[in-house]
């Protein structure tokens, strides 16, 4: 059974332009609300390679408290231009499933190594 395609869908992209996103596993080391705010959330990330942080907004503190997310392992865009917001910056993103707010966060099958391909 197929489906229409949702109004918001984007033009298709060729495999180059697809192979420049940098897509790695990465360790949630830490999360705090971000400055106090229940609505941002400072993540810490362990990529093997090196350490990194974003803060998160758009659904993610509504599905979880920052101790929920510590010790689990997402998908993270590696090599996403890094980003101020409110004063803090934010160097990569996670991987979610939603489309104006998170549903959930999208997750290796199994453990990987931090810092693995994804592919």
């Amino acid at each position: 059974m197929s489906h229409p395609a949702p109004a918001s869908a984007k033009p298709d992209i060729t495999y180059e332009t697809f192979s420049e996103i940098e897509l790695r596993t990465a360790d949630v080391i830490g999360a705090e609300y971000f400055r106090g705010k229940p609505n941002l959330i400072l993540l810490s990330v362990d990529l093997g390679y090196e350490q990194t942080q974003m803060i998160v907004g758009k659904g993610l503190p509504d599905l979880y408290e920052p101790a929920d997310i510590i010790g689990r392992q997402v998908i993270w865009m590696a090599n996403l231009k890094p980003k101020k917001i409110m004063g803090g910056m934010s160097k990569g993103m996670i991987v979610a499933v939603g489309d104006n707010r998170v549903d959930g966060l999208v997750v290796p099958e199994r453990r990987a190594d931090p810092g693995a391909r994804v592919q």
